[in-house]
């Protein structure tokens, strides 16, 4: 892939192929673009994007070097005669996020293993991982090749992290968790801690919490991304599963043995109690609480502050507390505005009734 020059940019060209363009632009091949930028704030050297309408009115104002527009706009943008260069795209969110990538600032470490990292000696860390400063790895983990541990990060006995992966600082890792490639877990997250169970042993003095003792692991798939501030349990017994290319939120909790499918995303702060199943593509908005054993059908998507406590077929649009089907719960909303008028009628003509008597 190609990176930033050490001038601060890259060539337009270089872009090309992450733009999905719908034309040849070969005579801006050799245009300097030095950052992304929003449209409101663009200057020369920025390359700006547009997927929807509401952003067109700021356009007049903006002063990009070039701007990535998507083909559905392609009429009211010509209309616009802007007096910078225009690049229509499939879809030009998508082509922000591919382009992105060439203009990463995030810092990368070489090699290395810092003085003050404890490693165990049954550890096995590859070569070309980075080991930062206060890192503890406990026996029989495995950190694979390229991974990098930045500050603070614990990794317990007996866990993996496959190639390529990016634990942030103070991320706890506990024992017997799998970690699969190109894993990013942000800071402060918590994967492998004891879920939430326990039985009530009453006798005649009281009552007594006894601890279920979580016996199994955590297994991430590839290509997870996990926000800060996010726990994961471990599972009682088997493992709680989060699937290839899951994308998780900030401050998600994911209780014992939940299972999400590929490619499920969790806004932030939802919750899922244990035994939840997320199937494959589905999307929970922010803050979204799902009920123990509570099924996600395959793409279905959950509106934020909903509460589940029951299952949601697959491909449907659900919201709401509790939660139900969209045009339901909005069919409803739309009922309970219209509940003082209808108490005023109802009052009304018990009134005429009682006049009449």
């Amino acid at each position: 892939m190609t990176r930033k020059s050490n001038s601060g940019q890259v060539l337009l060209g270089d872009l090309f192929p992450e733009l999905g363009l719908n034309q040849s632009y070969e005579a801006l091949r050799s245009l300097p673009i030095q950052r992304l930028s929003a449209v409101d704030s663009s200057g020369p050297g920025d390359l700006i994007f547009i997927a929807q309408a509401g952003y067109l009115a700021a356009l007049p104002k903006a002063n990009p070097s070039a701007l990535v527009v998507s083909e559905s706009l392609r009429a009211t943008v010509e209309a616009l005669n802007l007096s910078f260069p225009v690049l229509y795209s499939a879809d030009a969110m998508l082509a922000m996020a591919k382009a992105s990538a060439h203009f990463q600032v995030e810092p990368r470490p070489e090699p290395m293993r810092h003085p003050s990292a404890v490693v165990a000696p049954t550890a096995l860390v590859a070569d070309s991982a980075s080991v930062g400063p206060g890192v503890v790895i406990e026996d029989g983990a495995v950190i694979e090749a390229h991974v990098i541990l930045h500050p603070g990060v614990i990794v317990g006995a007996r866990s993996r992290i496959g190639q390529d992966s990016v634990i942030f600082p103070n991320v706890v890792i506990y024992h017997d968790v799998l970690i699969g490639e190109r894993v990013r877990i942000h800071a402060s997250s918590v994967i492998g801690a004891d879920g939430f169970g326990y039985v009530q042993e009453r006798s005649a003095t009281g009552v007594r919490h006894v601890k279920i003792h979580h016996l199994g692991g955590v297994e991430i798939d590839d290509d997870v991304e996990i926000g800060a501030s996010t726990t994961i349990d471990r599972g009682t017994l088997g493992s709680t599963v989060i699937g290839r290319n899951t994308i998780i939120d900030n401050q998600v909790q994911v209780g014992h043995n939940a299972t999400t499918e590929e490619g499920v995303v969790i806004c932030g702060a939802s919750a899922l109690a244990g035994s939840t199943y997320i199937e494959k593509y589905a999307v929970l908005g922010g803050m979204v609480a799902v009920a123990t054993k509570v099924r996600v059908g395959m793409g279905a998507m959950v509106a934020a502050f909903s509460i589940l406590s029951g299952n949601v077929p697959a491909g449907k649009k659900w919201g709401g507390s509790p939660a139900m089907d969209r045009m339901q719960y909005n069919k409803s909303w739309v009922l309970i505005g219209r509940l003082p008028e209808l108490f005023a009628h109802v009052k009304a003509e018990r009134k005429k009734q009682d006049g009449s008597s």
